[in-house]
Order: structure tokens, then C-alpha cells, then sequence
């Protein structure tokens, strides 16, 4: 009778040690998912930062080639547009730096 109470203590120690580790084993499945979350959303930042600086890319490269028409525009006409004041080579550099 002893020896079968002995077993039975056993069994429940063991009992609490399985309700424990299982207990463990789901808090770290959740700290996981909530890692697995926490890299998908850095993962889908990564990937609008990568778009935005090919954006940025694109449109300073766009912008370089406006500025570059506008320059041999400015330097053809030989005047300002706006008070038809003579423009200077220096001129027309600080006309284009101001847009830079």
C-alpha cells in the first residue's frame, strides 16, 4: 500500500513538472510569434525603405535633368525671364544652386 502511494506521489511530481514545462513551451511559442510578427513588419519596412530610395533616386535624377534643360534654357536666352536683367554664367549658377 505504501509502495503504491509512493507511485502515485511520483507520478503526481512528474504531473507538475509536464504542466510546467508545457507551460513554458507555450510562453515561448508566443514570445516566438510575437518575434516572427516583429520581423515580418521590419522585413515590410525594409522593403518600403528600399522602394522609397529608388523613388528618391529616380526623382533626384529627374530633377538634375530639368535642372540641366533649365540651365541651357537660361544660358540660350541670355536674360532673366522675369526682369529681363543680363544673366551671367555666375548668375545662372546661383539660379540652378537655389533649386539644389
Amino acid at each position: 500500500s505504501l509502495s503504491r502511494v509512493a507511485r502515485i506521489v511520483e507520478r503526481t511530481e512528474m504531473l507538475e513538472r509536464a504542466e510546467e514545462n508545457a507551460s513554458r513551451v507555450a510562453a515561448l511559442a508566443r514570445e516566438l510569434q510575437a518575434y516572427l510578427e516583429i520581423r515580418k513588419a521590419w522585413q515590410d519596412s525594409e522593403r518600403d525603405f528600399q522602394g522609397a530610395c529608388a523613388a528618391a533616386e529616380r526623382y533626384q535624377k529627374e530633377l538634375e535633368k530639368h535642372l540641366e534643360e533649365f540651365r541651357q534654357l537660361l544660358t540660350r536666352l541670355g536674360k532673366c525671364p522675369v526682369c529681363f536683367g543680363t544673366l551671367t554664367r555666375e548668375a545662372v549658377a546661383r539660379v540652378l544652386a537655389e533649386y539644389q
